[in-house]
């Protein structure tokens, strides 16, 4: 099955050797207004970074999985950005890539544009659509676990642990396009804080 998809992900590789955050045919159906993309979408870190994470952690052996990393690693040296859908993937790769000395160094310079004062949201009971602490951290052996003290974790867990609803599940930060997209994102956003709830505590 493994073999198939990154079959499948050589199709859809741009020349600059990465996959696109979203392929055009998302344009005809109903989409978050953020899904939109241009006819010829280029590579992005999100989602080729983690993709390759993934595989690189599993040892899967595939042609694309060469072509992905050399994307990655331009894109990861040349980008300053502190926005967390490029990082948490950057940080997926480069947790598992094998070239151990240059992937440290890049993780140094993630983590120094993470520590600058207020780039990380800190407040446990802010609204929004916001990234806190465990979603940085979302098990104590995470990459950016080292941000944050023990105080400021445990107070996000808590915070985390309050915010459960009567159902038993969790809310999502954002507005949701339609009902049905709201119950389906909180059925993903609840099993994520369970495994993060776990990870710390079980």
């Amino acid at each position: 099955m493994v073999e198939h998809a990154c079959d499948y992900l050589l199709t859809i590789t741009t020349p600059e050797g990465g996959v696109p955050y979203a392929l055009p045919s998302v344009n005809a159906y109903p989409h978050a207004a953020w899904w939109t993309v241009e006819d010829n979408p280029p590579a992005s870190l999100n989602p080729t970074a983690a993709i390759a994470g993934l595989l690189l952690k599993h040892n899967i052996q595939h042609p694309w999985i060469e072509t992905a990393s050399q994307f990655c690693w331009r894109e990861i040296a040349a980008t300053d950005s502190t926005e967390f859908h490029t990082l948490m993937p950057a940080i997926t790769f480069l947790e598992h890539v094998p070239d151990r000395t240059r992937a440290e160094h890049e993780l140094q310079r993630i983590a120094a544009r993470l520590s600058q004062p207020g780039i990380l949201e800190l407040d446990p009971h802010a609204e929004g659509y916001l990234q806190k602490p465990l979603d940085w951290a979302p098990a104590p052996q995470s990459f950016c676990r080292h941000l944050f003290d023990d105080e400021t974790i445990e107070k996000h867990l808590a915070a985390l642990t309050s915010r459960q609803q009567g159902d038993g599940g969790w809310p999502i930060s954002w507005d949701p396009i339609s009902p049905a997209v709201e119950i389906e994102w909180r059925g993903r956003i609840t099993i994520e804080k369970l495994r993060t709830l776990d990870a710390y505590e079980g």
